[in-house]
């Protein structure tokens, strides 16, 4: 049972690998079992998510590979209000 538990921060580096890559079924259950008792970590999910999100849609647009002061702001303040 044990090998079930992870440490949150085994469990954020699942998060990030799974945005890139699959995840092993062992990885997956282990990450699933351990976000369903860590809110923590079920909400670095979310903001990750919505993060990479933010980043792909500004990455599409043409002639936009620098964020703007104005964007960079605005992601700050989407992090401090959601953490």
């Amino acid at each position: 049972m044990s090998f079930l538990m992870l440490s949150c921060k085994k469990a954020t580096e699942l998060i990030e690998k799974q945005q890139v890559t699959p995840l092993g079924w062992v990885e997956k259950i282990q990450l699933s079992s351990h976000l369903s008792m860590c809110r923590a970590c079920s909400a670095y999910k979310t903001q990750s998510k919505k993060i990479d999100q933010l980043w792909r849609v500004h990455h599409q647009m043409p002639g936009q590979e620098i964020m703007s002061d104005a964007e960079k702001k605005e992601l700050v303040e989407f992090l401090k209000k959601n953490l």
